[in-house]
């Protein structure tokens, strides 16, 4: 693919594809297997390639950095896409509530079962996200808004997620 850092990733994300795929091939040659296995794929964070003068991740809260895949595949359940606003910490309640399991305690995600089964969402939900590098900032997102405020010089940015979905305007 190349050296630079966005070539690196492309290849990093070849390798992935390549070989989830080999492993979702060889669960299809056991049609038990296939019909009874649910598949979670999802990332931890995404990379900046200089959209927002950032190269990598873990500095910044932008779109291109906390925005990751989330794929998951029922058997048996035809393919869609939900535009229900959803973070990693959704993964273990849907999980739970899919093979019937309880979780015990409280936990801070939700089940996503709602908005993959029947289209239910949570239009009003707030998710948020954190990093402490280089310095401490959080973010506040909405279907529509996204505020992001670095802790240490108290200072906010404010993106309009509808109008402007790669956060390239602070209003």
């Amino acid at each position: 693919f190349g050296n630079t850092e966005e070539d690196i990733y492309d290849g990093e994300l070849y390798f992935t594809d390549k070989h989830i795929g080999r492993l979702l091939d060889s669960m299809r040659k056991n049609p038990g297997l296939w019909a009874n296995t649910l598949i979670i794929v999802t990332s931890d964070h995404g990379d900046g390639f200089n959209e927002h003068g950032i190269i990598n991740h873990a500095v910044a809260l932008y779109r291109e950095i906390i925005s990751v895949p989330l794929i998951i595949r029922v058997p048996e359940l035809s393919p869609r896409i939900s535009d229900q606003l959803a973070t990693p910490l959704d993964v273990l309640p849907t999980i739970a509530e899919l093979v019937g399991a309880p979780i015990g305690r409280r936990v801070e995600g939700m089940s996503l079962v709602g908005p993959i089964f029947y289209g239910k969402t949570d239009p009003a939900r707030v998710v948020f996200s954190e990093t402490n590098l280089p310095v401490p900032q959080r973010a506040a997102i909405t279907k529509d808004w996204k505020i992001i405020g670095n802790i240490r010089s108290n200072t906010y940015q404010l993106f309009d997620r509808r109008n402007d979905p790669w956060e390239k305007n602070n209003v």
